[in-house]
């Protein structure tokens, strides 16, 4: 389309004024940790989220499952009239990588990240699941961490989950289909069949867990 320069100046203006307001709201936002107020903290995820949760809680964190796959499976949910769902944000912690994030979304009162970009919490490591499973029986006793891919796929029948979610008050259950295919040379190329798998794999434990686990509350991240 052709714009006459009065026209381009014109525009040029008004994302001027635009920007300018927006940044000095921003600017003032931080300054004032009212941003805090608006998007709680990804790093009081489970403060927030889970440890205030009185009923038994499973926690499905699904690697590199964006906001269009979330939006994806609230839409799918949202056709069983068994389940309720609502969606909110948080404010990621930065550097924001999977192992800064995977390590937010644990108790914990201090993050801390070694040469190696290793991140410890209170001084533990969390990268495997063994060692988030012990971080997680530190704040809760009755608490749990498992690998889909690991523990569940193949597994997920009435009586293995009734003995694994026994006497469980906290479960963490770590899934990863979009990133493993999304990163692997020879399926890179097939990343959005990897993310209609997570969708259907997420609704999957949720369905298989609230039937049979005893589940009835589940957070997906």
């Amino acid at each position: 389309l052709h714009q006459t320069e009065e026209s381009i100046h014109e525009s040029a203006l008004r994302r001027q004024e635009y920007l300018e307001k927006i940044m000095y709201a921003w600017n003032n936002s931080i300054a004032e940790n009212g941003l805090r107020k608006a998007l709680p903290l990804q790093r009081e995820f489970y403060r927030e989220k889970v440890g205030k949760t009185k009923n038994k809680v499973a926690v499905i964190i699904s690697d590199a499952f964006r906001y269009e796959a979330a939006m994806d499976l609230v839409d799918r949910m949202n056709k069983n009239q068994n389940l309720t769902v609502t969606v909110d944000s948080m404010m990621a912690t930065l550097p924001s990588f999977t192992p800064v994030g995977m390590a937010s979304l644990l108790p914990h009162e201090e993050m801390t990240m070694k040469d190696d970009f290793t991140v410890l919490l209170d001084g533990n490591a969390c990268g495997s699941t063994v060692q988030r499973d012990k971080i997680l029986k530190a704040a809760n006793p009755n608490s749990l961490a498992v690998s889909y891919s690991d523990d569940l796929r193949g597994h997920m029948g009435s009586n293995e989950l009734k003995s694994l979610t026994s006497g469980a008050e906290v479960i963490y259950i770590y899934h990863n289909s979009v990133d493993i295919t999304g990163e692997g040379g020879p399926t890179e190329d097939k990343v959005f069949e990897g993310v209609e798998t997570a969708v259907n794999e997420v609704y999957d434990i949720i369905d298989k867990f609230s039937k049979r686990g005893k589940a009835y509350n589940f957070i997906v991240t």
